[in-house]
């Protein structure tokens, strides 16, 4: 029994990592990192119970073996008198191998747990430096909102060791309550855009003033709470698909739910499956079609209310 929990907290655990690490991009967008941080520690914390317990239950059975231990013992001091081994000889036999038959197969034992966790050691060490290394930087003003809009002043950026800038001396006023499209080409630069407005990316040249203040200066997770963000590749969690709208903010309401369905006309194919709302979407919302996915983003980010 033991064993199948732990191979499903194993899968568990795998399957929020690779969620995890595959959709970075929409959950620093939506600024619940802390809340996947928590649910990865809190099936990680059951893993660590676990392996307690099987430990426990290892040693347990260990424990029970020294009866029989003392069984042979007993065996070999009775065949020391039947064939006249002194008992001296025999016990200090019996000593020897009881010490050190356990000492070769602990040390043997540990050799092998260093060899295997070492290269592990290495590779983490190096993750965590590469992420202090590459840590975003963030200002300390709390973003509340825009009065006036946003300007994009004179924005470069292109990507490490690329010597040709993907955007290059753009320039662009958004004001507040205005609907504005950006147009081009496929690889003008039109995400990356996007990337570079959200944070994601730190321009090489310019800057993005909002009511201007330049974005650098915001705390960059107040600044994302405030953002509705629907990215160009649908983004679903292996969950129903009133757990991926509520995932958007906190204590979200039923009728959040529903009413933010409506508006991105989803509620209709939603009403018409089995299970409606407690449907679930699959990894990565594979059950889900592309357009049924992409209502679903779009209602996730009108939950928001940003």
């Amino acid at each position: 029994k033991l064993a199948k929990e732990s191979i499903d907290l194993s899968n568990q655990f795998s399957v929020k990592i690779q969620e995890s690490l595959s959709s970075a991009k929409i959950i620093l967008g939506f600024g619940v990192q802390n809340n996947v941080l928590n649910s990865l520690l809190l099936t990680f914390r059951q893993m660590v119970r676990l392996g307690i317990k099987q430990m426990t239950l290892k040693q347990s059975i260990a424990s029970a073996t020294h009866p029989i231990s003392i069984l042979v013992v007993i065996i070999a001091f009775v065949l020391s008198r039947k064939f006249t081994i002194p008992i001296s000889d025999t016990a200090i036999m019996l000593y020897a191998m009881m010490n050190s038959v356990p000492l070769i197969g602990r040390i043997t034992s540990q050799r092998h747990v260093i060899e295997e966790y070492v290269p592990s050691y290495e590779q983490c060490v190096n993750l965590i430096k590469k992420a202090d290394d590459l840590k975003q930087v963030s200002g300390t003003k709390k973003f509340n909102s825009i009065e006036s809009g946003f300007e994009i002043d004179n924005l470069s950026f292109a990507y490490p060791n690329d010597e040709h800038p993907v955007l290059k001396d753009i320039s662009m006023l958004v004001p507040k309550g205005k609907i504005i499209a950006v147009v081009g080409e496929s690889g003008a630069g039109k995400s990356t855009l996007i990337d570079v407005i959200m944070g994601f990316n730190e321009p090489t040249k310019g800057i993005i003033n909002l009511d201007g203040i330049p974005l650098q200066d915001f705390d960059i997770q107040t600044y994302r709470n405030k953002i509705g963000y629907v990215p160009q590749e649908s983004v679903l969690f292996n969950m129903s698909i009133a757990d991926n709208l509520s995932w958007a903010k906190d204590d979200t309401t039923d009728e959040e739910i529903k009413a933010a369905c409506k508006l991105a006309y989803a509620d209709g194919f939603i009403e018409s499956l089995p299970d409606k709302y407690d449907t679930l979407v699959g990894d990565r919302g594979v059950r889900l079609s592309g357009g049924q996915a992409q209502r679903i983003c779009l209602a996730r980010a009108i939950i928001r209310d940003p």
